[in-house]
């Protein structure tokens, strides 16, 4: 297992940076070819960000046309993209050498510099640890179409969309590569290089800020977005498709942090375009930034002229994203983008007057409006939240009318820091006054345009404005705001309010020449000392978050859960097989939640009976199966049990989940004969350790069957027998094993006796005597030869209670369950010399 993990990721690593990478390089030095103006000028680190969006780019418009032409389902689908690739690197080097040698010398000037490497180094760690530790990517719409187009036998999970092509573009040939490993593995495998995108984004925002020095502000920015949702959440735990988006997007903002004169549009518009392919969410954002970027720009004219051409360069993405987005046929959407491109013409023709608009521009009035609009729109929210955006139904979260814009954003999502989010929101307000307007325009929007796009958001729906967008749309656009931007955006405006405050600082006093021998070392170390300070509260905050926790598993195809895992690994190795279900509860989502999200996604739609329906009918329904895989409750195992005895058919037992109360089975009908007894799922256990089995604890993990839901103080046996399978970590040990209990029974007075025969690996090791009357305190042992431990793996423990009775039995109620032995912990451990 370890090898194909191995394997894997230094596939996907090796795909990243020869796809998106190398085959980047060769387009941008035909670019410099073609376009003189777009040859970088310095060595800055767009050297490395432009050919990654390129290659994105590239690699997207590759897969939307392999997607429209069905060259997707050849099998030489991967011979041909890399062809394509390598025939495009050849070229470029042929023709283009000495361009592309001077684009490398830059690269490498960029790349050997301390604050690349280090800071580098971590975040590739970073990127191996949560692949180790979280070993996939979760985003239902999204892997499920993608993992639709690796193996069509997977049943299409329908969606309100089909996924983001960018990222869809990225996974998809290794994917296909390792078509026998689940696509949320094969995703997971790129975190190391989202997490180098992700620094390459912080080191580009300080760069363009001109913050120096430039490894320490980018290095504390990037801290701040790994504890916050986008980093934890977001990219470290499930590396979702939507942070590619996030980090582009925010790759393009900053591409105006800087003086107007020093921007390059065409490298903010591949950004933009690059963004729409990789996260549709991204495009409301990066809309409102740009309509408040004029708005807070004395260059009007120029950005009016630079927005038609960002509308022609992004036209294809925009085209697909909103095909994807939207219920507009292709024809509608085609034209709704060439309505814009006319418009922003026109608005061309409009003669602004620069100096006027930049007298205006710097209008106190103006000055002031403008710093207040975040405010104004909190406040306008405040009779706006309560909105129901999903029609006909509830809202995911709660605008029912006791919800204001404040405490959603502090409260919606537990892992953003209240701090980062509330200083985020002081620097919107107060930057406007302490930064230069004429050349940090840019800010000025970053400050506005989140708060006004929930605004505008909550209009739409109050007003019930009839937009060709997906319902849960408008859902997403708000949330995503605080969950994906909040800590990028209010990192960012939190980290600009303290630098720009200390930068205001530093001069008052020196004006007031306070400081002696004319040094700012003593502003700067107060800076950076109340910074940490900040940053360490920041992180005081996530102690009981999921960064904190210990790991819960490593297995293939997990979903955050250790039997949710397993249940996954154990349904891609049948990929298509049907799943039934038989439960008590009425409500398909109460009987499966997650577990049903899992089956779905690597397995087919699952077929549901409950208690409505007669047992025969559906034991009927499944005699016309030949191979299936079976979800059922603990109460129907025992009549499962007997029906499967009765066709004379295989069972794979695979393990109880939710806490033993229901049951997985993989069921052969197709070549029937004696009946075969099932094998057990296995569960890893570290001699010495004490398991529990009250709710809460994993004891019941171990509980094959025969047992009931943990209780608060621990777990019966039901019936008269009951299995533990457990596989130890030492499994040729030459010692013998103790085994240690602590137990009660199901004794009374008209049953004041229990015998339990304890049997490992098919041979009675002990048997324990339970009286009623009898002081006890449960404790019970037995020793385990180690020939008989080492006879099988993983190792099974029966407890065998003849004189099982139910309460219904014994006269003292209507549960016919027979309850035996009560079991609070267990242990097992090696038996030394001294012992």
């Amino acid at each position: 297992m370890l090898n194909i993990f191995c394997i894997l990721l230094i596939c996907a690593q090796l795909h990243f940076l020869f796809s998106i990478f190398t085959v980047g390089l060769a387009f941008q030095s035909w670019l410099n070819r073609i376009w003189p103006s777009t040859t970088l000028t310095q060595t800055s680190y767009s050297s490395l960000l432009l050919p990654i969006a390129l290659a994105l780019y590239w690699n997207a418009a590759q897969f939307y046309i392999f997607y429209s032409t069905g060259l997707l389902s050849s099998k030489y689908i991967l011979a041909l993209k890399y062809s394509l690739d390598i025939l495009t690197v050849i070229t470029a080097l042929t023709l283009n050498y000495s361009y592309t040698r001077n684009i490398l010398r830059q690269v490498k000037a960029v790349i050997i510099r301390k604050a690349t490497w280090c800071l580098g180094v971590i975040a590739f760690a970073i990127g191996l640890v949560s692949f180790y530790y979280f070993p996939y990517a979760f985003d239902n719409a999204q892997l499920a179409w993608t993992q639709h187009l690796v193996r069509p036998e997977i049943s299409f999970w329908a969606s309100s969309n089909y996924g983001q092509i960018g990222y869809s573009a990225l996974i998809y040939y290794i994917g296909n590569l390792f078509d026998y490993i689940p696509l949320t593995t094969i995703s997971s495998a790129f975190k190391p290089v989202l997490f180098i995108l992700i620094l390459l984004c912080c080191l580009y925002i300080f760069e363009q800020l001109q913050y120096k020095p430039l490894w320490l502000f980018s290095g504390f920015y990037f801290l701040i977005l790994f504890f916050s949702a986008f980093g934890q959440w977001g990219a470290f735990i499930t590396g979702k498709p939507s942070i590619y988006g996030v980090v582009l997007s925010m790759v393009f903002f900053a591409s105006f942090l800087k003086p107007f004169k020093e921007i390059k549009f065409s490298e903010a518009h591949l950004y933009f375009s690059v963004a729409a392919f990789s996260g549709i969410i991204a495009i409301p954002y990066m809309v409102m930034f740009s309509v408040f970027l004029f708005l807070t720009s004395t260059e009007r004219k120029t950005l009016i002229r630079e927005f038609r051409n960002l509308t022609i360069i992004a036209f294809f993405p925009l085209f697909v994203a909103a095909s994807y987005a939207t219920s507009l046929s292709p024809t509608l959407v085609v034209i709704g983008l060439l309505i814009s491109l006319l418009i922003i013409s026109l608005l061309m023709n409009i003669d602004f007057d620069s100096a006027k608009n930049y007298q205006i521009f710097n209008n106190l009035f103006f000055l002031r409006r403008t710093a207040f609009l975040p405010l104004i729109g909190i406040v306008a929210s405040y009779f706006l939240m309560p909105a129901t955006l999903m029609p006909g139904s509830r809202s995911p979260f709660p605008l029912d009318g006791t919800t204001t814009l404040f405490e959603y954003l502090l409260h919606q999502d537990k892992r953003i820091a209240p701090v980062v989010i509330i200083l985020g929101m002081i620097g919107a307000i107060l930057l406007p006054f302490i930064v230069k307007r004429k050349d940090s325009f840019g800010i000025q929007a970053l400050c506005i345009w989140p708060i006004a796009t929930i605004v505008f958001v909550l209009i739409v729906v109050h007003l019930n404005i009839p937009l060709p967008l997906h319902p849960a749309i408008f859902w997403n656009i708000i949330k995503d705001v605080v969950q994906w931007y909040g800590g990028p955006l209010f990192g960012l405006l939190m980290l600009l309010l303290i630098v720009q405050g200390f930068v205001l600082f530093k001069q008052r006093i020196k004006e007031a020449r306070l400081l002696p021998f004319n040094k700012d070392s003593i502003v700067r170390f107060v800076g950076i000392f109340l910074s940490t300070a900040i940053f360490l509260g920041h992180v005081g905050y996530f102690q009981k978050t999921l960064a904190y926790r210990s790991p819960t598993f490593t297995s293939i195809g997990g979903h955050g859960n250790p039997d949710y895992a397993l249940l996954a690994e154990h349904i891609w190795s049948h990929p298509g097989v049907r799943t039934f279900i038989v439960t008590d509860n009425s409500s398909q989502s109460s009987s499966t939640g997650v577990m049903g999200q899992v089956i779905r996604h690597h397995g087919s739609n699952p077929v549901k009976f409950n208690q409505a329906q007669n047992i025969d009918n559906w034991l009927g329904r499944l005699e016309k199966e030949q191979r299936f895989w079976i979800l059922i409750d603990n109460s129907h195992v025992a009549t499962f049990f007997e029906w499967l005895d009765r066709q004379k058919g295989s069972s794979e037992y695979a393990m109880p989940l939710d806490h033993n109360t229901r049951h997985l089975f993989f069921v052969k009908l197709d070549q029937r004969g004696e009946s075969t007894p099932p094998s057990f799922v296995e569960r890893n256990y570290e001699l010495g350790t004490w398991v529990k089995f009250n709710n809460g604890e994993n004891g019941w993990i171990y509980s094959s069957f025969g047992w009931t839901e943990p209780g608060s103080w621990g777990s019966w046996t039901v019936g008269n027998e009951a299995l533990l399978t457990m596989a130890l970590d030492k499994s040729s040990s030459s010692s013998d094993i103790l085994l240690s209990a602590k137990t009660r029974a199901f004794i009374r007075d008209v049953h004041p006796r229990l015998d339990v025969d304890v049997i490992v690996n098919g041979e009675q090791v002990a048997q324990w005597e339970f009286v009623h009357g009898q002081a006890d305190d449960g404790a019970r042992t037995a020793i385990l030869p180690a020939s008989l431990v080492n006879k099988q793996s993983p190792l099974q423990i029966t407890f065998s209670i003849p004189n099982a009775k139910s309460l219904a039995e014994l006269g003292l109620g209507g549960d016919q369950r027979q309850f035996g032995l009560g079991m609070r912990e267990l242990r097992l451990s090696e038996i030394n010399s001294s012992q």
